[in-house]
């Protein structure tokens, strides 16, 4: 009968062997994937950031030099022609100042969620490790105690400890159980932290792209330039 129940807990390992590796496969899958998109918000977030220095640098030179020479030419002549002009540079100096002012608005809202992000990001590192323990571990020591008594009972002494065993059993199922509801957690945790994030990113990089081809329109041709590869 103890060899029989022994035969019966090890053939039942064998599933759970595999969730649990399947659990810890996942895990470590989006963890990778967590890692690229929290690195390419970053980088969106530092682009964004370039692109609101540069509009602000031609922002300023709006303000301070082209709209006053355009108002003074529109004063001193009585063309229509340059209050046109003075009336569309206007227009898009307010357009890029709205522009400038959504992307900051972005940023700051990105910079708000990348902490709690980057702790379900370590969290996710951590996860994985549990369902690592339990198959490195506790399996290969439940296995060597059980295969242990197998032995001596199987020689006939009366020596087994089955107290001992009993015990063994019980923390490795506890083991497996709490390795398993955990990984499941973290797969939760893990896949609501990807979706956020791909939102993240999506539109971190819409705004960008948007406001990158909207600033050829901005200053009457003018470009801001940014120091960022598309």
């Amino acid at each position: 009968r103890f060899i029989s129940q022994y035969k019966d807990v090890s053939q039942q390992l064998g599933p759970i062997t595999s969730a649990l590796e399947e659990q810890k496969a996942s895990l470590l899958a989006d963890t990778i994937l967590l890692d690229r998109l929290y690195g390419d918000s970053l980088e969106h977030s530092h682009r964004i950031g370039l692109y609101i220095s540069a509009a602000s640098g031609r922002l300023r030179e709006l303000d301070e030099q082209d709209i006053p020479e355009m108002q003074h030419k529109a004063d001193r002549s009585e063309d229509i022609l340059f209050t046109q002009e003075l009336y569309d540079l206007q227009g898009r100096r307010d357009d890029l100042d709205g522009r400038i002012h959504d992307l900051r608005l972005s940023s700051q809202a990105v910079k708000k969620s990348m902490p709690s992000l980057c702790i379900y990001q370590e969290n996710g590192e951590m996860l994985v490790d549990k369902p690592t323990y339990t198959l490195v571990n506790t399996l290969p020591l439940w296995r060597k105690q059980f295969a242990s008594a197998v032995k001596i009972y199987q020689s006939g002494s009366e020596n087994v400890d089955l107290e001992s065993l009993k015990e063994a059993n019980d923390v490795l199922m506890a083991t497996i159980e709490e390795g398993l509801q955990i990984a499941e957690q973290g797969k939760q945790n893990q896949q609501k932290a990807l979706l956020q994030l791909q939102s993240t990113a999506k539109e971190l990089y819409v705004a960008l792209n948007a406001s990158k081809a909207r600033s050829q329109e901005v200053a009457g041709g003018a470009t801001v330039e940014m120091n960022a590869e598309d």
